[in-house]
C-alpha cells in the first residue's frame, strides 16, 4: 500500500483536531492512564488503516465509536477473568460491601451537614455546581450574579468544607469529599 503525503497531512490534521477529546473520553471511562493511551493508540491505528475510505466530516464520531467499543471489549475481558468466589468468600465480600455502604452513607450525611451550615447563597451555588453539574456560567444566569461571584462562592465553600471536615470528622471525610463531590 502506497501512502501519499496527502494521507499523512490529513491524518496529522485529524489527529490534532481530535486527540484531546478522545483521550479525555477514554480516560473518563477507564480511569487508567496507561490503558487510555493504549486504547487511543488503537483507535488511531484503525483510523490510519481505513483513512482512504473515511468520511472526514464524521471522523470524530468514528473515533469515539472505536474508543467506546475498545472500552467495552476491555470490560468484557476483565469480567471474564474474574475468579468466582466460594460461598463463604461471597458472604464475606457481601458483609464488607454492606459495611462500606453504611460508611459511605454516614460520611455522606456528615458532608451534607457541613453543606447545610454554609450561608444560603453559597450553599445554593455549591449544590448547583456540584450536585447538578451546572457550569459557572449556567449558575450565573440562573441566579443573576456574575461568574466571578460564583467562583468566589465555590472557593469559599470548598475552603470551608476542607477546614471543617478535617477538624470535625477527620481525614476519611475529606477523602470522601474529594472523591465523591469533585
Amino acid at each position: 500500500m502506497t501512502v501519499s503525503s496527502r494521507s499523512y497531512h490529513l491524518f496529522d490534521r485529524l489527529f490534532e483536531l481530535t486527540r484531546d477529546k478522545l483521550y479525555c473520553f477514554v480516560l473518563k471511562h477507564t480511569r487508567n492512564k496507561h490503558l487510555t493511551e493504549d486504547i487511543v493508540q488503537h483507535c488511531y491505528m484503525k483510523l490510519w488503516e481505513h483513512l482512504e475510505t473515511v468520511d472526514v466530516e464524521r471522523v470524530e464520531n468514528l473515533l469515539f465509536t472505536y474508543a467506546r467499543n475498545a472500552v467495552i471489549d476491555h470490560v468484557r475481558k476483565k469480567q471474564s477473568s474474574v475468579i468466582v468466589f466460594s460461598a463463604v468468600e461471597e458472604e464475606q465480600a457481601s458483609t464488607v460491601h454492606i459495611d462500606k455502604q453504611l460508611e459511605y452513607a454516614e460520611l455522606s450525611k456528615q458532608v451534607n451537614a457541613l453543606i447545610d451550615r454554609m450561608p444560603a447563597k453559597r450553599k445554593q451555588v455549591f449544590v448547583l455546581v456540584r450536585e447538578y453539574g451546572l457550569s459557572y456560567e449556567e449558575v450565573s444566569e440562573r441566579m443573576g450574579i456574575s461568574k466571578l461571584t460564583i467562583k468566589k462562592h465555590m472557593n469559599e465553600a470548598l475552603r470551608f468544607l476542607r477546614k471543617e471536615a478535617v477538624g470535625v470528622y477527620g481525614a476519611s471525610c475529606v477523602l470522601f469529599f474529594v472523591f465523591n463531590w469533585c
